[in-house]
């Protein structure tokens, strides 16, 4: 008996650490799990597809006939024709509204609210993907700022402790003082570069609902940028969500009208009865049918009207203003992107490779002793810098793209 307790704790215990050991590991995230995982577990998602499962009842429901009415009359009018006063059922009757009127136009604005629906849960989707993008690439940014820094500090250390490669040099009290300076500013910069990239971090897992202490690693912030001709993110403009909604509540505002329209006609109403009478001393059984119809001699609904046709051409004019906006701002971010491209292949190809090539031959001279230590530490500042503008570059290269995709209505993928 002992032994089977033992024996089920050692397995428990086993698998409690295995458990522990794979909530403990890192995940790694890269552009198209963050959009994935962000996607899944937002809640203006689940809204929107709750306020869809609304419509689509609503829809359903949309130009269904009213429930029929049923009258019973009991009295003692029959009765007394006959000497006495007992209460009897004289009268029945059913009423049935028929949606001749009303039903279609009510489907129209039924069918144009459901597919509103699913169009803002698309519009959404497209800004959360964008937001979700950008943090992404912010993390990238700043990681790379810090692992920049940190490379410098890492540069300054091995000056201070006399050794560039393989070489050790006499350094001066004077510039060990100078070096201590340089060192102090240099870890108050990744400092400051480790701050912000954990904030970053901190905004991205708060997208993502993650544990705040959940460790994560990302892919390094690519250079890579394919661009397909103009004429192909524009053309996809007028299919934006966002746009496409604009139209359909254009469509919306001319069914209202309709509708308005038609409800100066209440249904009309068939009722078939059946009732007692007395004539000549006997009893009358009475069957028959009536229909009941509106005549709209004084309800017009004019504002209403008027209402829904004005707002009809807001939603026009706002579908124009909103083409044009979004077509502008394609052509910023696709035409800001081609110098961009050009500026990144420029500065990698010119400036961090002469960049690179001088601190190799300060390093020699160093080495040599046909430079100084401060000439030395200053082309390791020009050096880092350039990278860091580089790093600049290509990030804002990845929002242009998140941007570009966004209002032409692309996949971010």
């Amino acid at each position: 008996m002992l032994y089977k307790i033992l024996k089920k704790l050692t397995v428990g215990c086993m698998l409690l650490f295995v458990l522990q050991s794979i909530a403990a590991q890192d995940v790694h995230l890269n552009l198209e799990s963050v959009l994935d995982m962000g996607t899944k577990k937002s809640l203006i998602l689940i809204q929107s597809n709750n306020k869809i499962e609304i419509k689509r009842v609503a829809l359903e429901h949309a130009g269904h006939w009213e429930n029929p009415t049923l009258d019973f009359d009991v009295n003692s009018k029959v009765a007394r024709e006959f000497g006495n006063n007992k209460l009897e059922l004289n009268s029945i009757s059913i009423g049935q509204a028929i949606p001749i009127f009303k039903s279609s136009a009510k489907k129209l604005v039924a069918t144009a609210d459901y597919k509103l629906a699913q169009l803002q849960k698309k519009s959404a989707l497209l800004e959360l993907r964008k937001v979700l993008a950008e943090s992404y690439h912010e993390v990238q940014y700043h990681k790379a700022l810090w692992e920049l820094q940190e490379d410098k500090l890492k540069q300054i250390s091995m000056i201070q402790k006399r050794r560039v490669g393989k070489v050790v040099h006499f350094i001066s009290s004077l510039d060990k003082k100078r070096l201590e300076i340089i060192k102090q500013n240099s870890a108050l910069e990744r400092e400051q570069a480790l701050d912000a990239f954990r904030r970053s971090v901190a905004q991205l897992k708060n997208l993502l609902d993650l544990d705040l202490d959940k460790k994560l690693t990302f892919d390094s912030i690519s250079s890579t940028v394919k661009l397909k001709q103009m004429h192909k993110y524009l053309d996809k403009v007028e299919s934006h969500p966002l746009i496409t909604s604009i139209k359909l509540e254009q469509e919306k505002s001319i069914a209202s009208v309709k509708l308005v329209k038609r409800e100066r006609f209440e249904d009309p109403v068939l009722t078939i009865y059946r009732d007692r009478d007395v004539l000549l001393d006997r009893e009358q059984i009475n069957i028959g049918a009536a229909l009941t119809l509106s005549i709209p001699l004084w309800s017009h609904n004019k504002a209403e009207i008027v209402g829904h046709q004005t707002r009809g051409r807001e939603l026009a004019l706002g579908h124009k203003i909103t083409v044009h906006s979004y077509q502008g701002r394609v052509k910023h971010a696709y035409m800001t992107l081609q110098r961009q491209i050009k500026l990144e292949a420029q500065y990698r190809e010119k400036v961090l490779k002469d960049a690179k090539e001088l601190l190799r031959r300060t390093i020699k001279k160093f080495n040599t002793g046909n430079s100084s230590i401060l000439s030395l530490i200053d082309v390791y500042e020009s050096y880092f810098s350039y990278k860091s503008a580089y790093t600049a570059i290509v990030f804002d290269m990845r929002i242009k793209v998140a941007s570009l995709k966004y209002y032409s209505g692309s996949n971010l993928l």
